[in-house]
């Protein structure tokens, strides 16, 4: 009996970590320029998953199996967003350009004081 439990503990372990298992989803992040965009928030809708681009425009996320949302954001750029459904055993590439949005829509904020500027 000691046997079979110790044979059987294990497998059933191992089965349950194969299952829920994420899936890895890399890529670039670049712009209409073909220039990476580093600090560009991804995550997964609905869920707790997450990252960043990195200086290169550069990421890689684990997301949850099954058919999902991810979402590419950054100040001063449209939202990007990739539906696509995930499966056990592939990685996926996904290579994103996101284009800059209308600059009448970006806010741009000051601190300190106001004055007026003087021609030298």
């Amino acid at each position: 009996m000691k046997r079979v439990l110790s044979v059987f503990i294990p497998m059933l372990l191992l089965a349950a970590a194969a299952f829920g298992q994420d899936v890895p989803v890399s890529g670039f992040v670049n712009d209409e320029n073909d220039k990476p965009v580093p600090g560009v928030n991804i995550i997964v809708k609905g869920t707790s998953h997450g990252t960043v681009t990195k200086q290169d425009g550069s990421y890689t996320i684990d997301v949850p199996k099954g058919q999902l949302t991810i979402l590419f954001m950054l100040n001063g750029y449209k939202k990007f967003q990739q539906k696509f459904d995930a499966k056990n055993g592939l990685q996926y590439l996904l290579d994103v350009k996101l284009v800059a949005d209308n600059p009448a829509n970006v806010l741009l904020k000051s601190y300190g004081e106001m004055g007026e500027l003087k021609p030298q």
